[in-house]
């Protein structure tokens, strides 16, 4: 019964607490503009009322920070604002006890169960269960138990089987071949999952026998973690396993070396993006990536689960009924256990705990889910946001800060494109020596930066590009701090710590890495192809700096006194040997031109056919026939270098060419380099045209050669006949893209792309011109034919106009046309003329259609001026006029005749 009324206490508390939990914010104020990887700067003041503990401070980029983490770092004492005062949660029994009980776990979500024990001055003695699980094979920790608030149990038994590769920061399809491995140590940089054995290896090309060794080291330094043997062509990679029961979880160097010179070349990408691969040691200069690969081990199944030694947990139950239950377990202490893992279904049976108290000898056998109730934080003030030591980057410009769900912050942070500093190099200079120091840059602009250097010794100094020369004189450590400024707000600053070592020691090992370095860079270019070796050689000076270490070496030999020592040492540190020489980027293709590498000069010079001063006209011809008649492979190697403090540098450019022209007669290959510029492996007949240089052609002839020149730019290659047999036409225009859409944003029009842009408008006014046109000559047609129609009727056209001049008076007088039809009758006329004169005297169509009614206009002028004199009593008397001659009907059929051919040929005409 207490049991009962413990846990409906509980509850009620809980909803309290759930129901009553608030955050209220006042006021906050924030910084609004940031360089990259500037941590947020402000301050809140707010209020927080039965917010749980171990709520989260989240930001939607992935930041977050506990609540308790986030007050204690304020400086805010816990205990004062924690209820209960220790920050813990309490437990209760959420159902009654079981001897054996299931309980379905969720990633991502623990739960809990736990024991009760009851009595006073509890002393376990015994601790024991049993667990089944159901979690398969799997790459994640499946299974993890928190024994009473402290100890934890991992489920450590891991399979054969094996994760994908992991290669860091290299990119698998896009790597080539790069530097040989002969005595460097290569390696990249790769996080793991915590794993009970690692396979590792290294993509190389099969060119070799011997063995290779992986070696993994910390990336806090020291000495090698693990290390095994394998052998590329016959072994993928090889197994290594830990010194302790497992690999933590977390970054590592896997690197790969030879114990003595191998053919082999390791595959090596360079991007513009974040690089994981350095040359051992040399891990602040990460300059490219390299295919190195790890797989970690997967954690066996379920069927192997068992815990076989609980000993160790008996201290952290008895720890914890000390600090919570003081020892007084007689209204029940609760033993909780914290379980988490990937999602399964876990039983926990067959539990024996024995224990000893007042009461005497106790055992309990069963296990309890439980309910907690976290602890809760009651705070009002202000608390720093730079405590939170948030990071930020461009994904944080729209900035929204989250206490557990409820947006406290919501601000437009402003990320400038300011420079970026990764490190400082060296950390660990002599003392007394002068050094130079280099700082490695990442800054997207091409604006000039300037560096400010903080010693931390009382000197300072500001220079223009990034590296300074400084002597620390003491053996002690340093804070070097540097403000590197585009100029404005494009700033940032920061701090690195130098450690000032013995000065011989540090040159004798100076002198060691350097040498190493330097033989290094000579062993690749030796096992680079001989006949550009010594270019390279001669490029990057390889003898200088040979002949500089040994007489460093022998400087140092014979150093008698500090004087001399420093002078040795300030020459090794202003020595920047070069560390490594590589493929930094291989290609394969057919010949590629663009139009603008091509320049038809050359091959006027050595072909002539052209008189014209603008050749322009001819690139696009030679581009049509070169894409016709000429197969090509073009293969190209750019060879680079690195520094040993970092610096990359371009050495040179080489170029295999397979080529066959299939047209008739000779053609020519202009590379776009000056002659002199060029070096052939063999003979190929190259010669001097202009700044170019050309090579001949015979059709059907495949041409083989090889060529390299310093430096990284590309060269313009094509390949073109005499300029006299290619046919120059006006260039095509490709604006139009016949899409039924007129796209004006790409230039397309009615004049340049007809088919998706037609001239509505145009059309529209040349039909209105044309219905015009008709209109008028249809309109002059009728004219003429009505014209020649009443020559007909009226030879004498005195006698048309007295007629009509009758009927209109007759009109006007109030004469109908039947009256006056039957009065000219009467007096002779005939009938086609009186109807003609009745049509006529009216302005109705007396002949073809009339379109415009010419007749009618000028038929109501008469009208209305005849009625004008009838209302004036001015009209004649109304007397018939006289007929004239009578009609021919001979002649009249074959005058219409004649009249209607001439009418139907006009008409076919229009």
């Amino acid at each position: 019964m207490r049991k009962i009324g413990v846990m409906l206490i509980f509850v009620l508390v809980f909803c309290l607490g759930v129901v009553s939990a608030e955050v209220t914010v006042h006021n906050y104020s924030v910084k609004g503009a940031y360089a990259p990887s500037d941590v947020l700067e402000g301050m809140i003041n707010l209020s927080i009322s039965d917010i749980d503990y171990d709520s989260k401070l989240t930001t939607d980029s992935g930041k977050e920070m506990l609540l308790g983490d986030f007050l204690s770092a304020n400086g805010i004492i816990l205990s004062e604002v924690c209820s209960p005062s220790d920050c813990s949660g309490s437990y209760a029994t959420s159902a009654s006890g079981s001897t054996a009980k299931s309980f379905s776990v969720s990633a991502g979500t623990p739960i809990s169960a736990g024991f009760v024990l009851s009595g006073d001055n509890i002393q376990i003695s015994g601790l024991s269960f049993d667990i089944a699980s159901d979690f398969p094979i799997g790459q994640i920790l499946p299974l993890k138990i928190q024994f009473f608030e402290d100890s934890t149990w991992n489920y450590d038994i891991f399979s054969d089987e094996y994760s994908q590769k992991n290669y860091g920061c290299y990119d698998a399809t896009v790597g080539v071949p790069g530097p040989p491995i002969i005595t460097s140590s290569y390696c990249e940089k790769i996080s793991i999952l915590e794993s009970g054995s690692l396979r590792i290896g290294a993509k190389v090309d099969a060119a070799d026998d011997k063995e290779l060794k992986m070696v993994i080291y910390s990336d806090t330094g020291g000495a090698s973690v693990a290390d095994c043997l394998f052998n590329p062509s016959s072994e993928e990679d090889c197994v290594v396993y830990p010194e302790e029961t497992v690999f933590d979880e977390g970054e590592y160097y896997f690197c790969v070396e030879a114990e003595e010179a191998t053919g082999y070349h390791l595959y090596v990408e360079e991007s513009s993006g974040t690089n994981c691969g350095f040359i051992y040691p040399n891990a602040a200069n990460m300059v490219r990536d390299y295919g190195i690969f790890v797989k970690t081990a997967k954690y066996a199944d379920a069927s192997l689960a068992t815990i076989s030694d609980f000993s160790s947990y008996l201290t952290s139950a008895e720890d914890l009924i000390s600090s919570r239950y003081s020892n007084n377990c007689s209204d029940d202490c609760i033993l909780p256990l914290k379980i988490s893992g990937v999602s399964q279904s876990l039983e926990i049976s067959n539990v024996a705990i024995t224990y000893v108290s007042d009461d005497g000898d106790g055992q309990e056998n069963k296990i309890y889910p439980l309910s907690i109730a976290p602890a809760t934080v009651d705070y009002t003030g202000e608390l720093d946001l730079e405590l939170l030591d948030f990071e930020l980057s461009d994904e944080d410009e729209d900035f929204v800060l989250y206490l557990g769900s409820t947006k406290i912050i919501d601000k437009k942070l402003n990320i400038l494109p300011a420079p970026v500093i990764n490190s400082v190099y060296p950390t660990n200079p002599p003392a007394g020596i002068p050094v130079t120091f280099y700082a490695d840059i990442e800054f997207k602009s091409n604006a000039t930066l300037s560096y400010k250097w903080d010693f931390g010794d009382g000197t300072k100094e500001t220079t223009f590009n990034p590296q300074v020369v400084h002597t620390y004189n003491d053996l002690k450590n340093y804070t070097l701090k540097l403000n590197v400024s585009a100029g404005g707000n494009l700033t940032k600053v920061a701090t690195f710590q130098i450690e000032g070592v013995n000065p011989e020691a540090a040159v004798n090992a100076t002198i060691a890495n350097k040498r190493k370095s330097l033989n290094n860079a000579i062993k690749e270019v030796n096992a680079m192809p001989a006949w550009y070796q010594s270019a390279i050689e001669k490029t990057i000076n390889m003898s200088y700096y040979d002949d500089e270490l040994k007489r460093i070496e022998k400087a140092r030999d014979s150093a008698y006194d500090e004087e001399g020592f420093l002078k040795v040492a300030k020459s090794l540190y202003a020595l920047d040997v070069p560390a490594t020489v590589y493929v930094s980027d291989q290609s394969q293709s057919p010949l590629m031109t663009d139009l603008n590498d091509i320049d038809p000069e050359p091959v006027q010079m050595i072909g002539g056919g052209s008189s014209e001063e603008n050749l322009d006209g001819y690139k696009n011809p030679i581009l049509r026939w070169q894409s016709e008649f000429v197969d090509s492979t073009i293969s190209i190697e750019k060879i680079s270098s690195v520094s040993s403090s970092g610096t990359r540098s371009n050495v040179l450019v080489a170029y295999s060419v397979s080529v066959t022209p299939n047209d008739v007669g000779e053609s020519y290959f202009i590379i776009g380099k000056d002659r002199g510029d060029l070096y052939f492996k063999e003979d190929a007949g190259a010669r001097k045209e202009g700044s170019s240089t050309a090579i001949i052609l015979e059709s059907g002839e495949t041409k083989n050669f090889d060529f390299y020149y310093t430096g990284s730019e590309d060269a313009s290659l094509f390949v073109s006949p005499k300029l006299g047999v290619l046919v120059v036409n006006a260039d095509i225009d490709t604006t139009c893209n016949s899409n039924n859409r007129c796209e004006k944003d790409l230039g397309e029009n009615s004049d340049n792309c007809r088919h998706d842009c037609k001239p509505v408008w145009r059309m529209i006014i040349y039909l209105i011109l044309a219905l015009v046109f008709v209109l008028i000559l249809y309109t002059v047609l009728q004219v003429w034919y009505k014209t020649r129609y009443e020559r007909f009727l009226f030879s004498d056209r005195r006698l048309l106009f007295n007629l009509v001049m009758f009927i209109t008076n007759a009109r006007a007088r109030g004469m109908s046309d039947d009256q006056i039809y039957k009065m000219l009758a009467k007096n002779g006329w005939s009938s086609e003329r009186i109807n003609y004169a009745l049509r006529k005297s009216r302005g109705v169509r007396t002949g073809m259609y009339e379109i415009i009614p010419i007749e009618k206009l000028f038929a109501g002028v008469r009208n209305r001026g005849a009625k004008k004199k009838a209302l004036a009593g001015t009209l004649p008397a109304a007397i018939p006029p006289k007929m004239g001659p009578p009609v021919n009907k001979k002649i009249a059929t074959e005058n219409r005749q004649q009249i209607g051919r001439k009418i139907n040929k006009a008409g076919s005409r229009v």
